[in-house]
């Protein structure tokens, strides 16, 4: 009686091991799936950078050669001769000046520059206007470069 009930303690044992020899084997099957796709996902994020790199790269190598293009375009402009005369209304205006500089005092006519009695801007005004009329040009030629 003794021996039959070792033997089905030994049946049961044998077969609990298989079972934990499976889940095992399971678990390793599992185990180096996992570590095959973390080794693609590494190597995806990998190309992934290398790929942001040369684009920032790219980016940085476009924006700077227009922006040189840009500036080269800036330092070549000039009012094409198509463009309208204003030459009337520029001198009124000026003449506006020279009529409000005599009104001042003798320190606010002297301190400001004049030529012939006209108002004369200084170039540093008339860049900054031409400056700030071509920024929407700017920013249109730098939306094409960065497409």
């Amino acid at each position: 009686v003794e021996f039959e009930g070792l033997k089905h303690e030994n049946r049961r044992l044998e077969e609990e091991v298989q079972y934990l020899n499976s889940q095992l084997e399971d678990a390793v099957r599992l185990r180096e799936i996992a570590e095959r796709q973390l080794t693609e996902a590494l190597e995806t994020v990998k190309t992934e950078r290398e790929q942001k790199a040369a684009l920032r790269k790219e980016l940085t190598h476009h924006m700077t050669l227009g922006d040189s293009l840009l500036a080269s375009s800036l330092d070549g402009l000039k009012l094409s001769a198509d463009e309208p005369n204003n030459d009337d209304a520029i001198l009124t205006f000026e003449n506006g000046f020279a009529k409000v500089s005599d009104v001042n005092d003798e320190d606010n006519r002297l301190s400001s520059p004049k030529r012939d009695g006209n108002f004369r801007p200084a170039p540093s005004l008339v860049d900054d206007l031409l400056t700030e009329l071509n920024i929407s040009e700017i920013q249109k030629l730098k939306q094409q470069l960065l497409q």
